[in-house]
């Protein structure tokens, strides 16, 4: 194990902070340690990438607009798949390369999906403040076949039928 993966190792669980594992249908997807819960400032989290998105569409990290969530990327790196708007007026994905010591932004209308190139990455997650407004987009996903976007409950259930 590397000198990195052992400090952030060590900083997840032998100081005492908070943590989840998040997983999706019994399957390790991301492990969060909460290093602060602002009140007045955002969240920061750090997290570790057991796995990459399995979902075949994109999702979003719904935030106030024009709030930007902000991940540094500390190892491995990974691909990131985006939706964009094409000359032709359609919706496209756009690939590229998130690397180490790299900040990747995450504005309000931004719907991506993450795939882990060799190994699993770390991350500090700065999280944009989360509209309170029951009326905004919660989190989902922009189903590509039918060009819209579905939250996610809905989504999850047409996947598993």
């Amino acid at each position: 194990m590397s000198f990195f993966n052992q400090l952030f190792w060590f900083i997840a669980l032998d100081i005492g902070l908070t943590w989840k594992l998040i997983r999706t249908e019994n399957d390790p997807y991301l492990f969060r340690v909460y290093l602060y819960r602002g009140k007045w400032f955002r969240h920061i989290y750090l997290h570790y990438f057991f796995r990459s998105d399995l979902d075949r569409d994109v999702h979003n990290h719904p935030v106030d607009e024009g709030m930007t969530s902000y991940s540094l990327i500390l190892t491995k790196g990974y691909k990131e798949e985006r939706l964009a708007q094409a000359r032709s007026g359609h919706q496209t994905l756009v690939t590229k390369q998130v690397k180490p010591f790299r900040i990747n932004k995450l504005y309000s209308n931004t719907f991506h999906k993450v795939t882990l190139n060799k190994g699993n990455p770390w991350t500090l997650f700065f999280p944009g403040w989360k509209s309170q407004d029951p009326a905004k987009e919660e989190w989902g996903f922009y189903d590509f076949s039918r060009q819209k976007y579905t939250p996610w409950e809905i989504y999850v259930k047409q996947r598993d039928e």
